[in-house]
């Protein structure tokens, strides 16, 4: 089976400690109902000691040492975790699934997926839904037209092979930090030769699921309705979390876990 580690962003923010605990109960579910083994860290700046990073494996977390904030930061923490994955715990990998908290992910349709892709150790793959930036957005540090059309893999799903990892972490001083994280990567990228762009079709990926349909296809499901709200989200998040596990359910014959009831309650 195709080897992925899961890296989500998130901070420790009333909102997204509710996102982490649906999280953590859905992925205690997986592992109970599929025995898989996922590799799936939340990613999150915290002052430590004498060290660079922390990992909690039971609880699914890589503390990484820094202070948590929107730019430089979530690109700063990434690079980080990069760095820790690859260099520092030498995790045998084939992709780096880059997400954030607030979004969810199909674990068995993103394994299913990427087992096309051949020799993900030595070609330079960059996956997810691509953009291709054309507007201003000054939050986001593009003041200007200076990065547009720059082709880039939205934050909420962006795959990386060990080898682009490598360069980016060989070249991370070439990236900027003045801008959002997702569009600086692809910026980065888009200077390298030999990379493998792959746009993730619309019908692997849904942009805030309205509807919250299970589609037997999407990879991820980006949740973003409301910035000022994200009750909604948090509510989304659950609702499509607990359609997973009913087709889970549906499709194996089992019941829920008993610990993973807690779920309906959060």
């Amino acid at each position: 089976m195709v080897k992925i580690i899961f890296l989500a962003i998130y901070n420790d923010s009333s909102d997204y400690i509710q996102m982490y605990k649906l999280h953590k109960y859905y992925l205690n579910y997986m592992k109970h109902v599929n025995r898989a083994n996922i590799k799936y860290y939340f990613i999150i700046f915290k002052e430590l000691e004498n060290r660079d990073y922390l990992v909690d494996d039971k609880n699914y977390i890589l503390y990484i040492n820094g202070t948590e904030s929107f730019i430089p930061g979530i690109l700063d923490k990434t690079i980080k975790a990069f760095d820790v994955i690859h260099n520092k715990l030498n995790l045998e990998y084939d992709f780096i699934f880059r997400t954030n908290v607030s979004s969810f992910v199909q674990f068995q349709n993103v394994f299913y997926y990427l087992k096309n892709f051949p020799e993900p150790k030595k070609e330079m793959y960059y996956i997810g839904p691509t953009r291709d930036l054309q507007w201003i957005d000054k939050p986001s540090g593009i003041m200007d037209e200076t990065y547009w059309g720059t082709i880039y893999c939205t934050g909420s799903c962006i795959i990386f092979s060990p080898s682009l990892i490598k360069n980016i972490l060989d070249n991370r001083e070439k990236l900027h930090y003045n801008i959002i994280d997702d569009v600086s990567i692809g910026h980065y990228i888009s200077s390298i030769k030999n990379v493998k762009i792959i746009n993730i079709e619309p019908r692997y990926f849904s942009l805030n699921p309205h509807n919250l349909s299970l589609n037997k296809n999407h990879l991820c499901y980006m949740n973003n309705f409301n910035k000022q709200n994200r009750i909604i989200d948090i509510n989304n998040l659950k609702k499509i979390m607990i359609k997973s596990i009913h087709s889970i359910q549906r499709s194996k014959l089992i019941y829920i876990n008993p610990k993973v009831r807690l779920l309906y309650n959060l």
